[in-house]
C-alpha cells in the first residue's frame, strides 16, 4: 500500500498496481502496468589509483552505451568510454552510463589521489673509515617526501685516487 502515490521498485519486473482516487461512494480504482528496468552496471577501471603531480592515468568506462565524465577539469574528454585524467590535485571523478535498450542512467565514481614528485638533493658527508653512515631525506627541509617512498642505493661512485686501503 502506498499512500504518497509515489512508487519507487528496487528491483527490475513488471508490476500490475492498483489504484484509487477519491472517497466514499465517489471512489474510482484503476490498474496501471509498469515496466521497471534494471539500471546499467557502470564500472571504472582502475577502481582506484595514485599517480605523481604532473601525470595522467587511462581510465575506462564499461556497462552502458553513453557516458558522461565529470568533473571536466583534467580530462582529455568527458564522453569518450576511455579517458585521459591527469588532475592538479586528488579527485572524485564520476561517469555517467546511459543504456539505449532501456534509457536508464546509473553513476560510478573513482578516486585519483595525486601525490607530489619526490625531490632529493644532494648530500654531502664526511666520515672516517670503518663507519656506517645514513642518510634519508627529511620533509620540511628543500626535500619532498611522499608518504610510501621506497629508498634505494647504488654502490658509490668513487672519483680521484684512494690510497691507504682498498675501495
Amino acid at each position: 500500500v502506498i499512500n504518497s502515490g509515489l512508487f519507487t521498485p528496487n528491483q527490475s519486473g513488471i508490476f500490475n498496481l492498483v489504484y484509487s482516487v477519491g472517497a466514499g461512494n465517489c471512489l474510482r480504482r484503476d490498474t496501471v502496468r509498469v515496466e521497471v528496468y534494471a539500471l546499467p552496471v557502470v564500472t571504472i577501471s582502475p577502481s582506484s589509483a595514485s599517480i605523481c603531480i604532473e601525470d595522467s592515468i587511462e581510465l575506462t568506462a564499461n556497462g552502458a552505451d553513453v557516458y558522461t565524465w565529470t568533473p571536466a577539469s583534467g580530462l582529455s574528454s568527458t564522453s569518450n568510454r576511455i579517458i585521459n585524467a591527469s588532475p592538479a590535485s586528488s579527485t572524485d571523478y564520476s561517469v555517467e552510463g546511459l543504456s539505449y535498450s532501456t534509457g536508464c542512467v546509473n553513476k560510478e565514481t573513482v578516486k585519483i589521489i595525486v601525490n607530489p614528485k619526490p625531490y632529493i638533493t644532494d648530500k654531502i658527508l664526511s666520515i672516517c673509515s670503518n663507519t656506517g653512515f645514513s642518510v634519508l631525506p627529511v620533509n620540511g627541509t628543500v626535500d619532498i617526501v611522499p608518504s610510501g617512498t621506497k629508498y634505494s642505493w647504488n654502490a658509490p661512485l668513487v672519483s680521484g685516487n684512494i690510497t691507504g686501503g682498498a675501495s
